[in-house]
């Protein structure tokens, strides 16, 4: 099939009004709802939870803030090595296991990324007041 037929099929199996996404973009984008999901988790768990746990995610978003653009953030994000789970270690009276790390440590990552947007999501901009 020659070249110019190949991208009309590929164009033809978009959907109406669905744009052509670089694949960088939408690994960042699908990036972004892994964080936005645990963060969504985290808001689940029980208030109490949330509030002992407050000091612990203000850790690591002051962390974060390092990160001046969300290019930035995903690429710490990606680094080597687990440093998020070693601040959140440190602010922990113990070691909740894996996944509540992994979880806790995207729900700051979320959050770092929407003081990076807060045109994006202005009630949780005003939330935090």
């Amino acid at each position: 099939m020659p070249a110019a037929g190949r991208s009309a099929s590929i164009r033809g199996l978009l959907r109406k009004g669905e744009a052509n996404v670089h694949k960088e973009d939408r690994f960042k984008q699908h990036t972004r709802s892994v964080w936005q999901r645990s963060y969504e988790a985290y808001e689940r768990w029980s208030a109490k939870w949330r509030a002992a746990l407050a000091p612990t995610i203000d850790a690591l978003v002051a962390e974060l803030r390092r990160c001046d653009s969300e290019d930035e953030l995903h690429a710490r994000y990606w680094e080597p090595g687990d440093r998020p789970a070693d601040v959140l270690l440190r602010h922990l009276p113990g070691d909740p296991g894996r996944d509540v790390l992994l979880e806790l440590e995207d729900a700051c990552f979320w959050l770092r990324c929407r003081e990076l947007q807060p045109e994006a999501d202005p009630p949780l901009a005003e939330a935090k007041g």
